[in-house]
């Protein structure tokens, strides 16, 4: 759906941040390093899915970036 509503991307310097299990499902399915974000409603997010990266805001993406190399 991505491509369809974004345009074509380079899966291979892409990541798919998401605040819900299926989001995290949807990124491994596809081969996406995933980031889980928390919010106040999903404290108990992510204990099946186990994304790659989990924040509390979005400032901690400029060091994952650096450190993914993206």
């Amino acid at each position: 759906q991505a491509v369809v509503d974004f345009g074509p991307f380079d899966i291979q310097n892409s990541v798919f941040i998401g605040d819900s299990d299926s989001d995290i499902q949807a990124a491994k399915e596809f081969g996406l390093i995933s980031i889980g974000k928390r919010h106040d409603k999903n404290h108990d997010a992510f204990i099946k899915t186990n994304p790659n990266y989990v924040i509390e805001n979005f400032s901690s993406l400029k060091t994952i970036a650096t450190e993914i190399k993206i």
